[in-house]
């Protein structure tokens, strides 16, 4: 159903990068790769969570040096070594870190802001699972982009929940 699939949406209006993400990760991936940063979330999380989306954005492209879209281990130990980390503690935090995970923007606000849902207070959720709930991960950039500029009915390049609601309602989801 459409409320369950949303649940407590867990983060502001969303765009159409987080749109895409939402659609293309599933929510129990996204939940993996945060579990294995834990320890960076528990060491940075403090110096990022009272900052406004735009703000985190702009600590979020400073700690990017690579300007790759994404922050990847040699970029976090930086931010840790700015923040005073010694070695040591750099090494315990980044242990559980398999070389080959980055961090978008999406994963790296999560890890910063989380927002537990009531029904798995442990579990950090960054999407609500109505993705695959619609069936959006079968579908292209294009065919997304479309689908995001017909649930956006105000048109302010931003998803309400409300909007979210009302575009699966129309797709046929049971509320």
């Amino acid at each position: 159903t459409v409320d369950a699939a949303l649940g407590e949406w867990p983060h502001d209006d969303m765009d159409l990068e987080e749109f895409k993400a939402a659609a293309k990760q599933s929510q129990p991936q996204r939940s993996a790769l945060l579990a294995s940063f834990s320890s960076l979330a528990s060491a940075i999380s403090d110096r990022f969570k009272s900052m406004s989306d735009a703000e985190l954005q702009a600590a979020f492209d400073k700690i990017d040096e690579d300007k790759s879209g994404t922050i990847d281990g040699e970029e976090l130990v930086l931010v840790l070594e700015e923040m005073g980390k010694s070695p040591a503690q750099i090494d315990e935090i980044v242990a559980d870190i398999p070389e080959d995970h980055v961090l978008d923007f999406l994963a790296f606000k999560q890890l910063v802001k989380p927002r537990p849902t009531s029904a798995s207070p442990g579990l950090k959720q960054s999407f609500p699972s109505f993705a695959s709930l619609a069936g959006l991960a079968a579908l292209t950039d294009e065919q997304l982009e479309a689908k995001f500029k017909e649930f956006d009915t105000d048109n302010s390049k931003r998803l309400s929940r409300d909007e979210v609601e009302t575009g699966l309602l129309e797709l046929g989801i049971s509320k």
